[in-house]
C-alpha cells in the first residue's frame, strides 16, 4: 500500500492559467508539467464477517441408508439426509422478528424456485422431522405437519440480538450476490 499518490498533469495551459491567475507569466519554455502530490491514509483493513451458513434437511429419528447424518437436538437423536432441500443461497430476505408469544425468530423468504422445492419435499416427508441448522449448529428441528412454503420462521433458544445479527450478516451476503 503506497503512502501518498502522485498525479501528474502534462498540460501547459493549466500551468500558465494558474501562474497568471496568481499574478505570475508563465511561458512554454517553462516546465508543462505539474506535479500535485496528495496524502491519502492507509486503509485499513476491516475483519472478515464470517458468513452465516443455514441448511434445511429432512430428518428422521431412525437411521437408515438414506438418513445417514447424525444430528443432536435438546437431547434427542435424528438422522438427516446428506444434502440439504435449501440453503442460504436460496434466501432472498431475512428479518428479526418477534412473534406473538414474545419468542424471537428468523423470518426466512426463500426464491420462488427453493419455495416449490420445499412445498414438494415437506409434503412428501409429512411425519418426519426438518433439521435447521446455522452456522453448522442445530437450531430448530420441528415436526413436519403440513407442507413448509416460502416462507418459514426459525425459533428456538435464541436472543434477539443474535437472531438480528444473522438477518444482518443474511442480509450483506444478499446484497453483495
Amino acid at each position: 500500500m503506497r503512502a501518498h499518490s502522485t498525479y501528474v498533469l502534462g498540460v501547459t495551459w493549466l500551468a500558465t492559467t494558474m501562474l497568471m491567475l496568481l499574478g505570475g507569466c508563465a511561458t512554454s519554455q517553462e516546465s508543462d508539467v505539474v506535479e500535485i502530490k496528495q496524502q491519502t491514509q492507509p486503509q485499513q483493513q476491516q475483519p472478515r464477517e464470517k458468513p452465516v451458513t443455514l441448511r434445511f434437511l429432512i430428518a428422521s429419528e431412525a437411521q437408515d441408508t438414506t438418513f445417514t447424518q447424525p444430528i443432536k437436538f435438546r437431547n434427542r437423536s435424528y438422522y438427516a439426509m446428506p444434502k440439504a432441500i435449501a440453503d442460504e443461497r436460496d434466501v432472498v430476505d431475512t428479518k428479526a422478528i418477534t412473534l406473538r408469544n414474545g419468542r424471537p425468530a428468523l423470518h426466512v423468504t426463500f426464491s420462488e424456485v427453493a419455495g416449490d422445492h420445499i412445498v414438494g419435499q415437506t409434503s412428501a416427508n409429512l411425519g418426519r422431522y426438518i433439521a435447521i441448522t446455522i452456522n453448522g449448529e442445530p437450531a430448530s428441528v420441528p415436526k413436519i405437519s403440513s407442507a413448509v412454503g416460502r416462507e418459514a420462521h426459525i425459533t428456538g433458544g435464541f436472543s434477539m440480538e443474535q437472531v438480528q445479527q444473522w438477518s444482518d450478516a443474511m442480509q450483506r451476503a444478499i446484497a453483495s450476490r
